[in-house]
């Protein structure tokens, strides 16, 4: 792999879910991240979303 093991920090946001081949993402993301450097992955919480923020910010926020 060119770039292999070329950087200290690696950063992925919300682009992982988009990959038709995800685990082939994440080890070319992991290739690419130095030994020793900074992976960020991240992605969508599926338990949370706008529905249920509306149903309980005015019992836990607003209080």
């Amino acid at each position: 792999m060119p770039c292999s093991g070329e950087f200290d920090v690696v950063v992925s946001l919300s682009a992982v879910p988009h990959v038709s081949d995800q685990r082939q993402a994440l080890e070319h993301i992991h290739d690419v991240t130095r030994l020793g450097g900074l992976l960020l992955v991240q992605l969508r919480n599926l338990l949370f979303n706008a529905f249920t923020l509306n149903e309980y910010t005015r019992a836990f926020v607003f209080h």
